[in-house]
């Protein structure tokens, strides 16, 4: 739970207009120090932080923070410290956060989508390189056949444009 709230509460502020170091603070006030969590963001946002890059900062992670010895990668406690992590080391850009987490095999399932999420809500749509938004608008519908050929960016468009009603009104 407390993942999720990190992610939520460094997104809300993303979606405001704040830079990642704002988001990634927010994020960390909702995690707390005593926990593995709370521990692996503070220490991932230190080594994010200390300058050397994104790239640089992979290897560091890989021993530093992700667990070798038990088999559940998609932890929160590696997961978010890791996307926080890069997005920070990348200084909000998609295109260096995502290949980045993508490198870490051990979280490669869920650290590239959190990236993801936060720098995609740090930079707008515009900073997704169009290669990557050419090669996934469209779906092909392997897993739902009726989807196939849905464009997925006139699905948020028309999602987009939709009021919100309340149950019942």
């Amino acid at each position: 739970m407390h993942g999720a709230r990190a992610m939520a509460a460094a997104l809300a502020l993303a979606l405001a207009g704040a830079d990642v170091d704002a988001c990634a603070d927010a994020a960390l006030a909702e995690l707390p120090e005593s926990t593995e969590i709370g521990r692996n963001a503070r220490h991932a946002l230190r080594l994010a932080r200390s300058g050397d890059g994104t790239f640089a900062i992979v290897p560091l992670l890989e021993h530093q923070i992700v667990d070798h010895v038990y088999s559940y990668g998609i932890a929160a406690a590696e997961t978010v410290p890791v996307a926080l992590a890069l997005a920070t080391a990348a200084r909000g850009r998609i295109a260096e956060a995502v290949p980045a987490a993508a490198c870490l095999s051990r979280v490669a399932d869920s650290a590239p989508a959190l990236a993801g999420a936060l720098t995609g809500a740090l930079g707008g749509g515009a900073e997704i390189p169009a290669a990557w938004r050419d090669a996934c608008r469209t779906l092909s519908g392997c897993a739902l056949p009726r989807l196939t050929g849905t464009d997925l960016v006139e699905l948020a468009e028309l999602l987009g444009a939709t009021e919100l009603t309340t149950p019942g009104g």
